[in-house]
């Protein structure tokens, strides 16, 4: 296909108004759209240049506008636009119109006066769909990957997650371990180079942000360092967001599941109002991610903690004073709970589906429950082909307030040995496919609740990761960015 000149924007801004759906052929028509509310004068818009075609990622905060633009080289001019900046790698250099932007560029146009237009061009035929077409890709990040005091004390000096995943070997015929990282080698989160190079790495292939796991047992915080690390340099700027994975620390880490290491309590309400000052601190972080305006933090075992909806409500009234009228609660779920989050205070929910350990026989499936026989009989850590599992990972009928969650990948053989699970077969190709499904389901959603949570970047002692590994290099990262970004 030639390339053809299309004028793509002549939208216009004031407060009151926002951006609207846009539809452009050939020509310069402008565009606008009236709108409740409108984007803050600071910042019109950012625009990521990508391959063919135009996306909006969508606004998040209220504060600024992402745009996926798929094109070739950006033309015309801005009037009147104060400062605009070209993001090209780790560089920021001053644009100026008419400069070449490579695909995966970021290039931030501002103003902090009243700029009553922007007028752009590119050298492509494009169409522009001003709402979000695609959800929020958020990935749970496991921060413990460098040693604490702690765990030299329990496991030996310099335990880490690379410890468990470097030590593992195949269980069975075809079992593919250990499973080792490729591009970013066996990183140091202490180092900020190391969380450098993973938020660049997640940004390039479409994942809106990190969900950091955050321990906070009774007053006492475990494996803390990276995150507030993170929060005093302001590097790097990459969205974030925590999920309190509020459960007693044990053995399983290191194959012993009953031993008690620190035991999760809660000792009451001034015991919350000290965990609440530490996370004020994240959601007023101008990193953190919102939906719908509200800083999003995640419960993992939200039942466990006594009168959970009083909690929840005054963590909302302790926060009105910073500025923040809601925050939007979600809890972790597994694929049996029965446990109504909603009548308890969350705003939504997202439901970790992974297959049973050890099922019984039954009387509709009995072969199948027969080769779990089997394999419990011969030693064998629980087995499912990944094949066969992946689209019940996702619930087409889920209600409306959960939030899809994929799974990559599973095999936890290098924590739980044969007491394991395996999702056997695994590949990129299969994963995408449940990712679109997940995809899918999130896009029925109004746009600002339209998430999917990635579990998981970085747990490599569980076989569930999307980091670059030597089996598949970046292909976990490919399928990801096929869905999210299109190419």
């Amino acid at each position: 296909m030639g390339r053809r000149k299309v004028d793509i924007f002549g939208l216009w801004y004031s407060r009151g108004m926002t951006w609207g759906k846009l539809l452009t052929d050939e020509g310069s028509d402008r565009v606008r759209r009236t709108a409740d509310g409108g984007l803050p004068l600071a910042v019109m818009c950012r625009v990521r240049i990508a391959r063919v075609g135009i996306d909006c990622a969508g606004c998040e905060k209220n504060d600024s506008q992402r745009i996926v633009v798929r094109g070739y080289r950006v033309t015309g001019r801005t009037r009147p636009i104060a400062h605009a900046m070209l993001i090209s790698g780790s560089s920021s250099t001053p644009y100026s119109c008419g400069s070449a932007i490579r695909r995966g560029d970021l290039l931030i146009l501002s103003n902090p006066q009243s700029p009553p237009e922007l007028e752009m061009k590119v050298n492509a035929m494009a169409v522009i769909n001003m709402e979000r077409s695609k959800p929020r890709v958020i990935a749970f990040h496991l921060p413990q990957y460098h040693p604490i005091p702690e765990n030299d004390e329990w496991w030996g000096k310099g335990f880490t997650e690379w410890t468990n995943t470097v030590k593992a070997k195949p269980l069975f015929l075809g079992h593919r371990q250990p499973n080792l990282p490729a591009d970013l080698g066996f990183y140091d989160l202490r180092l900020p180079e190391a969380r450098a190079a993973q938020a660049s790495l997640a940004q390039e292939y479409g994942i809106e942000g990190f969900c950091y796991y955050h321990y906070w047992l009774a007053g006492r915080r475990l494996l803390e360092r990276p995150v507030n690390e993170i929060l005093s340099s302001g590097k790097p700027n990459f969205p974030f967001c925590l999920c309190w994975a509020n459960q007693t620390w044990s053995g399983i880490w290191h194959g012993s599941p009953n031993k008690v290491l620190i035991e999760q309590t809660y000792p009451g309400t001034a015991d919350h109002r000290a965990h609440f000052e530490f996370l004020i601190r994240a959601f007023t972080d101008t990193r953190y991610l919102t939906v719908n305006g509200a800083p999003l933090f995640l419960i993992y075992r939200a039942w466990e903690i006594p009168q959970v909806e009083a909690v929840l409500r005054r963590w909302k009234d302790w926060a009105k004073p910073h500025g923040l009228d809601n925050i939007h609660f979600v809890a972790v779920l597994d694929r049996n709970s029965s446990w109504d989050a909603l009548e308890n205070g969350f705003s939504g929910t997202t439901t970790v589906r992974l297959p049973r350990l050890r099922p019984r026989i039954s009387l509709r499936h009995p072969l199948g429950g027969l080769a779990f026989a089997v394999q419990k009989a011969l030693s064998l850590p629980t087995i499912y082909r990944y094949r066969r599992v992946a689209n019940l990972l996702t619930r087409d009928d889920a209600p409306a307030h959960d939030y899809p969650c994929v799974i990559p990948n599973w095999d936890n053989t290098p924590r739980s040995g044969n007491r394991g699970l395996v999702l056997h077969g695994a590949t990129p190709a299969l994963f995408q496919n449940h990712l679109k499904n997940a995809v899918r389901v999130a896009n029925r959603k109004p746009a600002a609740r339209r998430l999917v949570f990635l579990k998981s970047w970085n747990e490599w002692a569980e076989g569930n990761y999307v980091e670059p590994d030597l089996a598949f290099g970046r292909g976990w990262l490919e399928a990801i960015r096929a869905e999210v970004l299109g190419y």
